[in-house]
This record gives structure tokens, C-alpha cells and sequence, in this order.
């Protein structure tokens, strides 16, 4: 546990305070000094930053006594802070990046390269970049065959804030929970079956192919290429391929 909570920015003093706390749910002050064996000077300092974090509570008598707070309840609470701290942090360190490639580059001009690489996480990772880039539409072709990350979500929320159409042709209907959380996001969901096949395609500048392993669904090959004429192809073979797919209206 200490890794954990270390891991989520509590010092050293802090951890032994709080499991301290943890163990016997309700102390005073110099008793939780002792027991923890932090300082006497420091235990109340490290008290008020607990409290300020929501994880104890400080009843009102004398001598100060402390309580914690329901961990199943704080620490869910805490976590979730950090996390919407870390999702504004992403956001505003995003735009700076954005603002500063704007300086440097004409905004239409997109370079034409590309890329291989390799890997689960890969894959999210430049799916997400393209989604973020993403002005006019998206258009994708996915098996559903696992839940896209929380970043992804996250990515395609804000490209329907800022007016991009989303259409996606699922390729199976084993999962139907995550095709009917993207129908309730507002993404337009046709089924066609497609065996093996992935590809994202943005503004018909970029795509994205995604090529896996049968063997293993984790050892996966991207290839990201940023071609107009390219992207335009994969564009054009998405719609001949959504006008033939099957409506979704039924999934439950």
C-alpha cells in the first residue's frame, strides 16, 4: 500500500500517518505520533494536509482527536481529483503545444510521411493524436473487440464539441455494450462484418491501419500515413462500405 500512496504524491510522513489512522480509525494526536512514529512537530502539520485531502476528519474536543474517513469513500474521492487535476493539466499543456506548432507551421499544411510502429498501447496512443487533430470528421472501422481507453473518450467528446462528425462501422457484435456507449455519445454506428480489419481516417489527410496478430491480440502493427491522396482512397472505401452496412437501432 505504501507504493501505491507514495505513487499518488504522499510523502513518507503522510503514509505512515494515514495507515496509522487506517489502523485504528480514531486517535489523538500525540498517540498518533507515537504509534506512527513521526515527530511530534511534524504529525500535526501532516494532519491538516490529510484533512485537506479528504481523508480525516478532526473532531472538535481537547485534546485534538482525529478520525479517518471512510477509505472506501476518501481514497475513490482523492483519486478522482488527481484525476481531473492530470485531464486540465493534459488539456492546457495540449493547447500550448498546439499554439506553439502554429507559429512554426502554415495551419493547413499537413507533411506527408509515414510511420510504423508496434504495440498495444501504441495503437491508442496515435489513434488519440489523430482524433485530436481532427477538424472536419472521423471515420473508423474497429472489431469492438475491447473498450478504447478513457483518453479516447475523452479525445472524441471534444472532437464533437468542436463540430466533427464521428461515423464508425463496427465489425462485430460480440461486445454491444461499447458500440451502444458510442451510440449514446452521439457517434453514428453502422455494423458491416470485416474480418481483421481496422482503420482510422481524419479529414481525409491521414490514416491509421492497424494490423493484429491472431496469435497474440496484444502484438499489434500501426501504420500511420499522412497522404491526402492516401486518406481520401480509405475515405472513399469507408462510405462504399457504410452504404452497404446494416443499421444499428435495436441493441440492448
Amino acid at each position: 500500500m505504501d507504493g501505491i500512496l507514495r505513487e499518488l504524491g504522499f510523502s513518507d510522513y503522510e503514509i505512515k500517518v494515514y495507515i496509522t489512522l487506517l489502523q485504528y480509525e480514531t486517535l489523538k494526536g500525540k498517540d498518533i505520533s507515537e504509534k506512527s512514529r513521526v515527530p511530534n512537530g511534524r504529525t500535526y502539520n501532516i494532519l491538516e494536509k490529510l484533512e485537506k485531502k479528504g481523508l480525516i476528519s478532526i473532531i472538535p474536543v481537547k485534546p485534538k482527536t482525529f478520525k479517518i474517513i471512510k477509505p472506501e469513500t476518501a481514497l475513490k474521492n482523492y483519486i478522482e481529483s488527481k484525476k481531473d487535476e492530470l485531464v486540465k493539466q493534459e488539456e492546457e499543456l495540449m493547447n500550448r503545444v498546439k499554439t506553439i506548432k502554429k507559429r512554426v507551421q502554415p495551419l493547413n499544411k499537413i507533411e506527408e510521411s509515414i510511420s510504423i510502429t508496434s504495440g498495444y498501447s501504441e495503437m491508442w496512443n496515435t489513434i488519440r493524436d489523430v482524433i485530436y487533430r481532427s477538424e472536419k470528421e472521423m471515420l473508423g472501422i474497429y472489431t469492438f473487440d475491447r473498450k478504447a481507453p478513457f483518453s479516447i473518450h475523452r479525445e472524441e467528446v471534444n472532437a464533437m464539441k468542436r463540430g466533427v462528425k464521428i461515423k464508425i462501422l463496427a465489425t462485430s457484435l460480440e461486445n454491444k455494450q461499447f458500440i451502444i456507449e458510442k451510440m449514446k455519445m452521439g457517434e453514428e454506428v453502422k455494423y458491416y462484418p470485416i474480418e481483421h480489419f481496422r482503420i482510422t481516417i481524419i479529414d481525409k489527410k491521414e490514416g491509421v491501419l492497424t494490423i493484429v496478430n491472431p496469435k497474440d491480440r496484444d502484438d499489434r502493427i500501426i501504420i500511420h500515413i499522412k497522404n491526402k491522396d492516401f486518406a481520401t482512397a480509405l475515405s472513399d472505401y469507408f462510405y462504399l462500405t457504410w452504404k452497404k452496412a446494416e443499421e444499428i437501432s435495436n441493441l440492448k
